[in-house]
């Protein structure tokens, strides 16, 4: 199975989630700059300063994930609450009783758009076809691992590996490579009898399935909580009147894995790896709690998974992994986009002897 994160966007021009900080500032500080009205965004800006202090005071990554945590915390703070839960104690002494900032709520909009024209306006589809194919060519050969006793042997027709697809990133680049290649592929969406595409977490077995961890660009819900996709965006209401939001989901804070749909989608990661002999993660780093618990939950029951983790960071994010996860991950230090990337991954495949 193939596992993307943001570093397999980066090369694409789709900045890291630490780089979209200041290109979503330096954007609120233009549109501020540029408002007539009564400037919500400008006055909202100290307030985003003063949370990437905060942030950082935690230890925390002060990046746009970490940001539009706290915001939408301070636009439903009754909900932020539930999720925290008693645990609120340990940093309050006093009854919480925070009132709603709508404020946060329209600078949270703004934030969203900005991700959203980055990841239409600024993906190189060219790039994206040509990395992909490279990738997919060469992982759809015979792959060879060594055994405990250091004997080798295949891993049998290649298309195992790329037959399901995860993802951490909000943009298209993965759907272009294969729409473009013409590669039939399920997303767990399909036409309802509303004639809207909409979420029936149901993937074909004769497809590849790709699985947007954390939502994508295209991805909306409405307030009865179906969940649809379109390629046209929707600001607040669709052609019919009917009110949607954005679905994507900003993991440094979001107590998210028992909402709809992102709890299937980490059945469906702990059942993949369940059933992988290899994972190749490209471009992620590990840092949601609940993705990370999925991979230290599967390598309990599957101590043989291979997981090659290719990153210009490889060595440094291995590093930091927990120990029994870090004995099954393999770094491998390198761009997705460089020529001799996916001959890499084989060649470390075929020697890579697990301890």
């Amino acid at each position: 199975m193939l596992f993307l994160g943001a570093g397999a966007s980066k090369p694409l021009g789709i900045p890291t989630m630490r780089e979209f900080t200041d290109v979503i500032l330096n954007e609120l500080n233009s549109r501020a700059k540029s408002q007539t009205q009564k400037n919500i965004i400008r006055d909202y800006l100290p307030h985003l300063q003063e949370i990437q202090s905060d942030v950082s005071g935690f230890g925390w990554e002060p990046d746009i994930e970490s940001i539009l945590s706290v915001l939408e915390a301070r636009a439903e703070p009754r909900r932020a609450l539930e999720n925290i839960g008693p645990m609120i104690t340990l940093y309050s002494k006093r009854r919480a009783n925070i009132s709603a900032d709508s404020k946060a709520e329209q600078v949270i909009r703004e934030i969203e758009d900005i991700i959203y024209e980055k990841c239409m306006n600024d993906l190189n589809h060219d790039l994206a076809v040509r990395y992909y194919s490279d990738l997919w060519e060469t992982m759809s050969r015979n792959i060879r691992l060594l055994d405990e006793k250091g004997h080798s042997y295949s891993m049998a027709n290649g298309d195992i590996l790329i037959r399901e697809v995860f993802t951490t990133n909000y943009d298209l680049a993965i759907e272009t490579f294969l729409k473009q290649r013409r590669i039939h592929y399920d997303d767990g969406y399909d036409k309802d009898p509303e004639r809207d595409l909409s979420f029936t977490s149901q993937w074909r077995d004769n497809s590849v399935n790709l699985f947007k961890l954390h939502g994508s660009i295209n991805y909306y819900v409405r307030t009865n909580g179906k969940v649809i996709q379109s390629d046209t965006e929707i600001s607040e209401k669709d052609f019919y009147g009917r009110k949607v939001e954005r679905m994507m989901i900003y993991p440094a804070g979001a107590k998210y894995t028992s909402q709809w749909p992102y709890y299937e989608y980490l059945l469906q990661l702990r059942r993949a790896l369940i059933e992988s002999r290899l994972c190749v993660v490209i471009g992620y780093s590990f840092r949601d709690p609940a993705i990370m618990n999925a991979f230290l939950d599967v390598i309990q029951r599957r101590p043989d998974l291979r997981i090659f983790l290719v990153s210009p960071s490889a060595e440094n994010i291995h590093s930091y992994l927990p120990r029994d996860l870090r004995k099954q991950v393999h770094p491998i230090p390198a761009n997705f986009g460089d020529p001799s990337m996916p001959d890499i991954i084989m060649q470390e495949a075929a020697r890579w002897k697990m301890e």
